[in-house]
């Protein structure tokens, strides 16, 4: 940390100097001057008293100055623009004056070592948790980290054994109490504070606090990404505190908008519900006494939308882009940034009136495109109770397609029902439990004698068992496309007009596609049968 004449003043100023800085000047250390010092150097600053002052030395260099004004300051020094000064009354002490630059200085370098300590950590990889438990040993004070919906992410230097029971209270259950909480809706001032464009601590002291508690936003491209609180328990603030505790957050919030994936973001009181819903489970009385309070009980049908775009999503900047292009596009929906993804909840119905047409739908999709995003869409449900399932159903569908390296843009739970009743299946069980015996040999024939008839089967079921449009995707006449359809009755040994194995059959099909992260048309291009294929074994 560079030490420099403005915070040297800073730091003197209980003595209320007179001070002129034409150049704020860097200096490292500190030395005392007497008539017979010749030797000046610019990157120190030159303690002692005006009578002392070398009156003959022409000063050439730039020089700092910290003078005891026991005498008038000669004009030729006041007016030499090469040097900075700061005066200080004779009514103090040169000792005094000198033990607090002393103290100046060794306190920047404990700042400057804290603050390497710190850069280490970020440089290694170190973890926000390894973060917090460098900050205690820094500050000497216990302190806690929440997300932007006050959630508790991690805390250093305090248990359940610390005699303050709100923070206790964080530490029990992870989240802030009803009495903190309502103290900080009562306290405008502070709220404000946290709203500002201007990112400081701020200290705090209700009556259920038994310590000060300084409040720090970790702050990223607009907005409040979590929160750092320090407790006073073990000694008083200290203004170096403040500093400290900026550069702390600052190196958070690197770490927070690198690790995406855990990112939560709330910027009103209506996108904090929406996480606290899909973060914690609620009862119904709870949740409809809110959405009255919010004045969303006029909702109709909703589906919850999630969008990701893969590896640009590489800092919170791009996810607060994402935001807000959805909370232009769908105006009147509620956009949050929730675990990396962010989340737009919107009616697709309204008084019954369709919203997600397929013209919007189709809009979106060309937004998406054009920025490289993708969409996984819940199915529609009727209240915000139901929110938490539907969370699941658009992240599955989104995943799913990823997984499955689908171009998209746009990924519906209808769409992906199967899957994801398949790939719940197959964390549980062995593929070929699942997999149609018959159809599996199939597969094995075709592999050994470099035929199509699986492949002509997985399209007959992508088009629900429509024999032209089959015949026209693989490029067929109608009638050779008829003949494979016999064929495959006759080889595997199965009744295609049987619905019962159509559906063994598409199960098939997904268990393979999920097993193998591909589509099933390159599935004989690119696995290796039969090293890559147990399951035919």
């Amino acid at each position: 940390m560079l030490l420099s004449m403005k915070k040297a003043a800073n730091f003197l100023a209980k003595y209320q100097p007179t001070t002129r800085i034409f150049f704020d000047a860097t200096v490292r250390s500190f030395k005392l001057f007497t008539q017979e010092t010749t030797q000046f150097s610019t990157d120190y600053l030159y303690v002692g008293k005006v009578s002392t002052l070398p009156l003959a030395h022409i000063f050439t260099e730039r020089i700092n100055f910290v003078l005891l004004e026991d005498t008038e300051l000669p004009t030729g020094f006041r007016e030499n623009h090469l040097i900075n000064f700061i005066i200080i009354s004779n009514d103090y002490s040169l000792i005094e004056v000198i033990n607090d630059i002393q103290e100046f200085f060794s306190i920047r370098e404990f700042v400057s070592e804290s603050i390497t300590q710190l850069l280490e950590a970020l440089s290694q990889g170190k973890s926000i948790q390894d973060i917090l438990n460098i900050s205690y040993e820094i500050l000497g004070n216990p302190l806690m980290l929440t997300d932007s919906t006050h959630y508790l992410i991690g805390h250093a230097g305090w248990d359940e054994s610390l005699d303050e029971p709100e923070w206790c209270h964080y530490l029990k259950h992870g989240y802030i109490s009803n009495e903190f909480a309502l103290a900080i809706t009562n306290d405008l001032e502070f709220r404000q504070k946290m709203a500002s464009d201007i990112v400081e601590p701020v200290i705090v002291h209700y009556d259920i606090l038994k310590h000060p508690s300084m409040i720090n936003r970790v702050y990223a491209k607009g907005a409040n990404i979590a929160y750092l609180s320090i407790l006073a328990v073990y000694r008083p603030f200290a203004d170096v505190d403040f500093e400290l505790a900026r550069i702390i957050c600052d190196i958070i919030s690197i770490i927070m908008q690198q690790s995406q994936e855990k990112l939560v973001v709330a910027n009103t009181e209506i996108e904090s519900f929406i996480i606290d819903i899909l973060k914690n489970e609620h009862d119904d009385k709870y949740i409809e006494e809110k959405m009255s309070n919010y004045h969303l009980n006029s909702l109709d049908e909703l589906c919850l939308i999630c969008l990701d775009a893969g590896e640009i999503f590489d800092s919170a900047e791009k996810m607060f882009f994402v935001k807000s292009l959805m909370q232009n596009f769908f105006v009147g929906g509620i956009s949050v940034i929730f675990n990396g993804k962010v989340l737009v909840l919107t009616e697709c119905k309204h008084k019954g009136q369709l919203h997600l047409t397929k013209e919007k739908l189709s809009s979106l999709a060309s937004l998406l495109r054009s920025h490289n995003l993708y969409a996984g869409i819940s199915r529609p449900f009727t209240g915000l109770t139901e929110m938490r399932i539907h969370y699941g159903q658009a992240l599955n569908a989104l995943k799913t397609a990823q997984h499955l390296k689908h171009s998209g843009p746009i990924f519906q739970y209808e769409d992906y029902y199967f899957y994801y009743l398949v790939d719940s299946m197959l964390e549980h069980d062995n593929i070929k439990n699942i997999c149609h015996p018959q159809l599996l040999e199939l597969i094995k024939r075709d592999k050994e004698k470099s035929s199509s008839y699986a492949l002509s089967l997985y399209q007959y079921l992508q088009h629900n068992g429509d024999i032209q449009q089959t015949a026209k995707v693989m490029h067929l006449h109608y009638n050779t496309m008829k003949y494979r359809l016999q064929r495959i009755t006759e080889i595997a040994g199965f009744d295609l007009d049987d619905y019962g194995t159509l559906f063994k059959c598409k199960l098939t099909f997904i268990a393979l596609e999920l097993y193998h992260k591909i589509n099933f048309i390159d599935y004989f291009e690119k696995v290796s049968i039969p090293e890559e294929t147990p399951y035919l074994a």
